[in-house]
């Protein structure tokens, strides 16, 4: 995690960030779940006063008036295409199905590397025309996901029907299909 000021959230490292150890009994939890407090383990973790509490240290004392403010604060965050980050290491190049499949108005592309490297991750119509760019860049070995909001790269709502996502890495290229539904 990169908690900086100075850092970008997008940047910080908190963002759809699956949980390296415990999950606290949340469904789909992340550290922080753009929009959704109740999948957010930022915010159950600063209610907490065992083990799992949040600042680590130096505290028996829940301060909820700060909790509250947190969950206000994720609550009020615009579910983007945002990286999901996992500390797995996987064993081959991989692309998974989506999920949810047909979606409206999220789903999660997951993938994995068995290298760091250039990535790139599309979305095209049926056409074969690129709707969307969810990832281009370097990306290091392990799991992976992104959060398509079913929006082009204009922003625009996408419609309602069959898209295909691709996903690139050195020489490997693995494509599948997805349903949105409006």
């Amino acid at each position: 995690m990169d908690l900086r000021f100075s850092t970008p959230l997008e940047l910080t490292h908190t963002l759809n960030v699956l949980p390296a150890l415990d999950d606290m009994g949340v469904e789909d939890a992340a550290l922080i779940n753009p929009g959704a407090p109740e999948r957010s383990l930022a915010y159950p973790r600063m209610l907490s006063v065992d083990e799992s509490r949040m600042p680590p240290l130096a505290t028996s004392v829940v301060d909820r008036e700060g909790a509250e403010l947190i969950r206000r604060w994720i609550g009020g965050m615009r579910v983007t295409n945002v990286a999901v980050e996992s500390r797995s290491e996987p064993f081959s190049f991989r692309l998974a199905q989506n999920y949810p499949n047909p979606f409206n108005p999220n789903t999660l592309i997951r993938f994995s590397l068995p290298q760091s490297g250039p990535v790139e991750l599309a979305v095209y119509n049926v056409a074969g025309q690129r709707v969307v760019t969810l990832v281009d860049g370097i990306r290091h070995a392990g799991s992976h996901g992104v959060l398509w909001n079913g929006r082009d790269d204009a922003g625009d709502a996408m419609a309602s029907g069959v898209y295909l996502y691709r996903l690139q890495a050195a020489a490997s290229v693995q494509v599948k299909s997805l349903v949105l539904l409006r």
